[in-house]
């Protein structure tokens, strides 16, 4: 057994999927005006990767994807790194990311003060299983190792290899961009307490549209997988922190089943606010409330 085989056969290669247990939660620290919106719109936004708090969002990743795939340039079949190569290259010309960002943290002190109005708001615990089971968008760890990287790309090019010896009937192309999505599974280290988990959908770049996107590749799968997310969503604009900023809306109830668990509230998050929110949401089945104790001023 190969060096690579052995990292694809021992779940090393894996470690960046996110396959969630019936009701394990994820989190996302927010305001307590956002979490209102949420809450009463029964959605959440994934919005353009480049408007997002890391500013080398995807560049890290690419780069260091190209590194690597150089220095494999004589391991591999020509074919395969040409088109993994092009990939990386045209990604940006066809298709944008939307992302929406969680962590399996649900009481850090980091990212109440970041994202969670310095501590005033609240953390929304959401049943991650809930979304993983529906098609339509991908969940997943971010990786802030760049040994994985290095593990993942000679993974990918060894299963593209395989495949043209096996399954020639499956194009490389389509391979190769599936590959290429995973540059959004790595971020630079210094992000790495953040244990983010992942949120994705990718849109196809449309000229003729409002926004310049369109999620128009999913009336391809229309009406052929269930769930609340089978369907083309509009991509929209708003102004956020970082600019305009493009972005969809994506449900959060179907049939009667909400993926939202619990609420928590921050540590400086004011007694009357608190409960005030609750007592506007209480009516929500299965919602549980709870307050950081982290002692903080």
């Amino acid at each position: 057994m190969t060096d690579v085989e052995k990292i694809l056969f021992d779940g090393k290669y894996v470690r960046h999927y996110f396959d969630p247990k019936p009701g394990e939660l994820i989190y996302h620290y927010t305001s307590l005006e956002a979490a209102k919106a949420i809450l009463e719109g029964q959605s959440i936004w994934l919005s353009e990767y480049q408007k997002t708090n890391d500013a080398s969002e995807f560049t890290f990743a690419k780069q260091r994807f190209r590194d690597e795939i150089a220095k494999l340039s004589t391991e591999y079949s020509s074919s395969s790194i040409d088109v993994y190569k092009e990939r990386l290259k045209g990604f940006e010309d066809g298709q944008c990311m939307l992302i929406g960002s969680f962590t399996q943290n649900g009481d850090d002190l980091s990212q109440w003060e970041r994202y969670a109005d310095r501590a005033s708001g609240c953390v929304i615990g959401f049943n991650a299983y809930w979304f993983w089971k529906y098609p339509g968008i991908r969940l997943h760890k971010v990786i802030y190792e760049d040994g994985y990287l290095k593990n993942l790309v000679e993974a990918n090019l060894y299963m593209m290899d395989q495949a043209k010896k096996l399954f020639p009937q499956i194009p490389l192309e389509l391979l190769a961009t599936y590959f290429v999505f995973e540059q959004f599974c790595f971020k630079d280290h210094r992000f790495s307490s953040e244990q983010e988990i992942r949120m994705t959908r990718s849109v196809q770049i449309n000229s003729n549209s409002d926004s310049g996107l369109d999620d128009g590749i999913m009336q391809l799968a229309k009406g052929k997988f269930p769930g609340p997310f089978a369907k083309p969503f509009e991509v929209k604009i708003r102004n956020g922190a970082y600019g305009q900023t493009r972005y969809i809306s994506l449900p959060t109830i179907f049939r009667g089943s909400s993926a939202v668990r619990s609420i928590g509230f921050g540590p400086r998050c004011s007694p009357t606010d608190e409960q005030t929110f609750i007592e506007t949401f209480k009516p929500m089945k299965r919602l549980k409330f709870w307050r950081s104790d982290i002692p903080l001023r």
